[in-house]
């Protein structure tokens, strides 16, 4: 599974969720569509995810096969992205915590 998810805000959410990413086993890279750039996240195979939304809010945990999970909202609204991949934005919860986006 890969997803293309809008930046972090500051450099500091953008090192700690790359951290976060690639020690969970998730690769990441910066991919700039349309002079945007997103945040590519590759997850291993294995990866699950469900549905925990609801008719307002799709969003969506995403499972990795070593347990560990962040969460993202699929931007079902607005264009896809090379014809073919949703925009999203990712929550990652601090150790501990449910994310709630």
């Amino acid at each position: 599974m890969e997803y293309y998810c809008h930046k972090p805000g500051s450099q500091a959410e953008i090192v700690a969720t790359v951290n976060y990413l690639n020690k969970v086993g998730c690769s990441v890279e910066p991919v700039a569509i349309d002079g945007v750039i997103y945040c590519k996240v590759v997850c291993p195979e294995g990866t699950e995810e469900e549905f925990i939304g609801n008719n307002t809010l799709p969003d969506y945990a995403v499972k990795l096969p070593s347990g560990d999970k962040f969460c993202l909202r699929k931007l079902f609204h607005r264009p896809k992205l090379l014809a073919e991949h949703v925009q999203c934005v990712l929550f990652i919860a601090p150790e501990g915590n449910h994310a709630d986006p």
